[in-house]
């Protein structure tokens, strides 16, 4: 189903190459069932990476993906319902390369929304934020959300199936938004693609691999190293597995500049949302 509505937004048209890499898979392609949902987050900024828990006064609690910095802020996450959220910037028709919201949209699907259903239902809620494109999952859907340069927006969600995303528009009447594409978003595009139709089943171990693949280089892989220190590169990868009938399962990995390399699993259960202190790793 295709929805829009109009909202009056701003911006400066200047590409950029730097961006992010989404995908998500649903019912029957997900090993155990449920879904799963990704991203890496490239940049090519010094701001440290991190996992946060944040225990809002009014709404759910909920794990974020947070870059510090200039542009930093929350980049997605996952709440207690078990509803995940992840965006990327749309660099193929805006100057600002922040994949972040305008102030509080992720902050409020995460604090407010337990499903994709509640996004889909009440976009006008949601939806009020510059060019950019989110990837959304819970334990039986997924979607991606692309957001226009006049406020029109496209969804397309699945219960069986994969969906990718990196930072061009892809819904078919939203394309000629698209100034240029770069042959970053291109590529990163087209191999998880490749990547995820490779496997009739998916699970956590295949997403967490296709995350460090770096098979197009280093400035056009799904996992970036950059081949200058300017050059965007994947600082933060964060996979999660959703189903109904367990505690999500989540595999986060900082690549934070002049830090070493961390990863971490661990099982969002009942005691988890019990904890509080900001920074997780």
């Amino acid at each position: 189903m295709k929805n829009s509505f109009k909202i009056c937004i701003v911006f400066t048209i200047v590409l950029t190459a730097l961006g992010c890499t989404l995908w998500s898979s649903a019912g029957t392609s997900v090993t155990g069932g449920g879904t799963l949902i990704a991203k890496n987050r490239d940049k090519k900024e010094f701001g440290f990476n991190s996992l946060r828990i944040y225990h809002p006064k009014h709404g759910l609690r909920y794990l974020a993906m947070f870059a510090q910095g200039e542009k930093g802020g929350v980049k997605g996450g996952i709440n207690e319902k078990h509803f995940a959220v992840f965006t990327a910037s749309a660099g193929s028709v805006s100057a600002d390369d922040s994949e972040s919201e305008l102030p509080g949209s992720l902050r409020k699907m995460l604090s407010t929304a337990s499903s994709v259903a509640d996004i889909y239902n009440a976009p006008e809620k949601y939806l009020n934020v510059k060019p950019q494109f989110f990837m959304l999952a819970d334990a039986f859907e997924i979607a991606w959300i692309e957001i226009g340069p006049d406020g029109q927006f496209r969804i397309e969600k699945k219960s069986n199936g994969s969906l990718w995303h990196t930072n061009h528009y892809v819904a078919d009447d939203f394309r000629f938004y698209n100034n240029k594409i770069s042959r970053s978003s291109e590529t990163r595009y087209n191999r998880i693609a490749e990547l995820l139709g490779s496997h009739e089943v998916l699970s956590l171990q295949d997403y967490i691999a296709f995350s460090d693949d770096r098979i197009a280089g280093p400035d056009d892989s799904i996992c970036r190293t950059g081949s200058k220190p300017q050059k965007a590169r994947t600082l933060m990868t964060v996979c999660i597995h959703i189903t109904a009938t367990s505690a999500p399962e989540l595999y986060v990995k900082t690549r934070n500049i002049d830090y070493p390399a961390v990863s971490k699993t661990m099982v969002l259960d009942s005691s988890f949302w019990q904890l509080s202190g900001d920074i997780l790793i």
